[in-house]
């Protein structure tokens, strides 16, 4: 029988590694296909590890929403073209952000 843990569990248990894991399978979870386009543009964002799971990037603190999303430094975002060649990445900084 499978024991079903949580991520803050699972975090406070196994450390890093199996947060880094999750991490990775949260952002996996989150790929969209994208039409084919040959124009070309910068893609930007942040990593960012979403306390309260609403998929939004929280940063006010405030009710109803208390949670503080904190950006996550040292994730590598890779960015694939419709035949799945990547076509460039970025490493987030201290915020979480890439270009």
């Amino acid at each position: 029988m499978k024991k079903k843990v949580s991520f803050q569990r699972a975090l406070i248990e196994y450390g890093v590694p199996v947060f880094a894991l999750l991490l990775l399978f949260s952002v996996a979870s989150i790929i969209v296909p994208i039409q084919k386009t040959n124009a070309a543009g910068d893609i930007s964002g942040t990593v960012f590890l979403d306390y309260n799971s609403n998929g939004t990037r929280d940063v006010s603190g405030v009710s109803p929403n208390y949670a503080v999303d904190k950006g996550v430094s040292g994730i590598t975002v890779t960015v694939f073209d419709s035949s799945g060649i990547a076509r460039g990445s970025d490493v987030s900084d201290a915020n979480g952000n890439y270009t």
